[in-house]
């Protein structure tokens, strides 16, 4: 009896030892930030202090591919572990069409012992036969129940909050309809919705802890200081910004208001880029393109702050060394470059998220130029909580951890995907080809970096080995 007793004993203190030895996992997301506006990555023109320190301190990936072009799209790919064309998923508006029944990775970290927590934005549909009308409430019980996600505040953004607040203020019967928007709620709460309605799209005149990414970041920074369970965490944090409006405090635009923003790349000539690529295209001049680069970079100096708040929170907590910071965007955005502005296109300034991942067990200040996906955080993070292996057999992509333990030979990819609706592209380290039905494009990265020169039409052979790998990866 007293050995069956002493080796239980061993067991259940070799697993407990086991779960301190997983680290917490703080994902921080943020929206439509290109890689061409933060420090660390190149950028001169804008001040991105905090998020430039977790590159310091972790591996920054020069070729993080995302795999939708669009937040629904980019978003749910990473949740679920597949691929827009796999979720029928291009664009926001096809949100409503995803099938039933997607696992969602979070479902693993929870049986691998971990408490998990969702705090911001959300544009993911957790699909529940009975919940797929709108409500914030629907919605965030659905996160529970379908995504794995212990506690969940959500809200669908500044821009969609603010039309919401109006719609629910305007309401005829003077009565205010809850759970349509956490942070609607919360603005209603504290008698500031006047206030945000008002302020509109203008730079907000509500306290940073009142607006909605400073909000998120007060509301993420408590959470892990008050986090008292004995379960290693997984923290999603999700901004808001720098998505517009480009609304923060006046003083964070002020500071860019004389500054010299880079020329946008000008495309003397788009006879053989395919419309498909070029969905919006900008006809302003010069002038008005800097003032909204200016305006864009005050959003991001604003957000890089809030990053900081988060990051802080870890420190202060003294759970540093216990606790890997995942920092990436779900998508970049358009701001002149080519003629055009938004998303929805495979020019890098959309394509390449910013990721940078700070591993206590990794090295720091390190650079990976190899060609990765944002979809590989999924795996990467099924390993890192130590979740048995058939907890991803319906995921795509490959653990980045061969790469942050400088392993890089056991790291597989040979390119990345992307796709938006009627295109698909595979990047590798020197080129990028797209595959649309208007004919291909290839463009080299090695001596075109900015993406203006299609030469499919010299490289026939080289599309050819394309096409056959796109056709072997869509099978």
């Amino acid at each position: 009896m007293k050995p069956l007793l002493s080796w239980w004993i061993l067991l259940c203190v070799c697993y407990a030892c086991s779960a301190q030895q997983r680290p917490n996992i703080v994902f921080i997301e943020v929206d439509d930030l290109t890689y061409k506006y933060v420090g660390a990555f190149g950028a001169e023109h804008i001040q991105t202090p905090r998020i430039d320190e977790l590159a310091q301190r972790g591996v920054l990936f020069e070729n993080a591919i995302v795999q939708g072009c669009m937040c629904a799209p980019s978003r749910n790919s990473l949740m679920t572990g597949r691929y827009p064309q796999n979720l029928g998923l291009y664009s926001n508006g096809d949100i409503r069409q995803m099938p039933a029944g997607q696992w969602a990775f979070p479902t693993a970290l929870q049986t691998a012992g971990y408490h998990t927590s969702w705090i911001g934005k959300s544009h993911i549909l957790p699909y529940v036969a009975d919940q797929r009308g709108r409500g914030g409430l629907k919605k965030t019980n659905a996160m529970k129940q379908r995504m794995g996600f212990d506690e969940v505040w959500q809200s669908a953004g500044r821009h969609v909050a603010l039309k919401r607040a109006k719609e629910l203020a305007a309401d005829p019967q003077g009565k205010w309809k809850r759970n349509a928007d956490a942070y609607a709620d919360y603005l209603y709460d504290n008698h500031l919705l006047e206030r945000f309605i008002k302020d509109g799209v203008s730079p907000t005149t509500l306290k940073v802890d009142q607006y909605l990414d400073g909000f998120i970041a007060k509301q993420s920074a408590d959470w892990i200081r008050g986090y008292q369970g004995d379960q290693p965490f997984f923290l999603w944090v999700n901004f808001s910004g720098p998505h517009g409006p480009y609304n923060p405090p006046r003083e964070y635009l002020q500071s860019y208001e004389s500054a010299d923003m880079p020329p946008a790349i000008r495309d003397d000539d788009h006879s053989d880029i395919p419309r498909v690529l070029r969905p919006h295209e900008w006809r302003k001049l010069q002038g008005a393109i800097g003032k909204q680069r200016g305006e864009y970079a005050g959003m991001i100096s604003f957000i890089d702050e809030q990053v900081g708040r988060v990051v802080d929170a870890v420190r202060t907590k003294g759970v540093e060394q216990d606790t890997v910071i995942v920092f990436f965007s779900d998508h970049g955005i358009m701001e002149g470059d080519h003629g055009l502005m938004h998303k929805e296109t495979l020019y890098k300034e959309v394509l390449n998220a910013c990721l940078v991942v700070v591993d206590p067990q990794g090295p720091s200040g390190a650079r990976v130029a190899r060609p990765v996906e944002l979809l590989d955080l999924v795996k990467t993070s099924l390993d890192w909580a130590g979740a048995m292996p058939q907890a991803s057999e319906s995921a795509f992509g490959e653990s980045l951890l061969p790469l942050l333990r400088g392993k890089e030979a056991e790291y597989k990819r040979r390119f990345a995907v992307a796709q938006i609706n009627g295109a698909t592209t595979m990047v590798t380290q020197r080129y990028k080809y797209i595959h649309t039905a208007d004919g291909p494009v290839l463009f080299d990265l090695a001596s075109d970096p900015d993406e203006r020169e299609n030469v499919a039409e010299d490289q026939p052979a080289l599309c050819q080995r394309f096409e056959s790998a796109f056709a072997q990866w869509k099978a």
